[in-house]
């Protein structure tokens, strides 16, 4: 059976994956404590932790990966950062999960403005990362 280009190296593959290994457990940890803080600051009912998290994370992962497209980085720093890191520190589930709760407990108008709202600005903070990362450049 013909091997595939993903395993071809399998030294490459191994440390990708450890890369990515690291940077999903720091990110995920970030989210967590991050969410944690400005949800117990702000007291409120709606999702402000994971919102800022997520609206951090489209503008970094925006940013990040313009510099990268014109940079000569590793694809090990590469994927800690943006598969793992940003990938962890980012996430649907948790969003999805959230505006599901606002549901079950009739928060109607919160469950669509946090859809709605998170996915507007989250892509609008990553297409904002980009012209940043072209601003710093001068491109």
């Amino acid at each position: 059976m013909p091997e595939t280009t993903l395993f071809k190296d399998k030294g490459i593959y191994m440390k990708s994956i450890i890369f990515i290994f690291v940077g999903g457990g720091l990110g995920a940890t970030t989210r967590y404590l991050c969410s944690k803080y400005i949800n117990e600051t702000t007291g409120a009912i709606f999702p402000w932790g994971t919102f800022a998290v997520n609206i951090a994370g489209a503008l970094a992962i925006g940013f990040i990966s313009e510099i990268f497209r014109h940079s000569l980085i590793s694809p090990e720093i590469r994927v800690f950062l943006i598969t793992g890191y940003l990938g962890a520190l980012t996430t649907f589930s948790t969003l999805s999960l959230e505006s599901v709760s606002l549901m079950r407990t009739g928060e109607i108008k919160l469950f669509a403005l946090n859809i709605i709202v998170t996915n507007i600005v989250g892509v609008a903070a990553t297409i904002m990362g980009i012209y940043m990362s072209r601003i710093i450049k001068g491109v």
